[in-house]
């Protein structure tokens, strides 16, 4: 079992980000873990298939993060992403490190 890392840094702009991730070859999402510059922000993290599917929203989940967004998930990935932090009450910097177990 190998597990690596996948780091972000981004700036929202109108209260979101966006980054696409590499290709992954396969392999599970273990955790997921943003966080804002401040720690009274509140946002929502989601990621989208390459068929726009939402395999992760913190919204649909009830799941508005404030300050840190650290949540232990299993989801399969294959493929490529893309990593959107929405409805960041602030723009700012944000740090996302994401844990995939191949």
């Amino acid at each position: 079992m190998k597990v690596y890392a996948i780091d972000i840094e981004a700036t929202a702009s109108s209260g979101t980000w966006a980054v696409n991730t590499l290709n992954i070859a396969g392999g599970r999402l273990r955790n997921i873990f943003v966080r804002a510059a401040s720690s009274d922000t509140t946002f929502d993290f989601k990621i989208i298939d390459e068929k726009d599917n939402a395999v992760y929203d913190t919204e649909r989940a009830e799941k508005t993060a404030t300050g840190v967004l650290d949540d232990s998930v299993l989801i399969v990935l294959k493929g490529k992403y893309t990593l959107q932090v929405y409805n960041s009450s602030a723009d700012e910097d944000f740090v996302a490190r994401l844990m995939v177990e191949e």
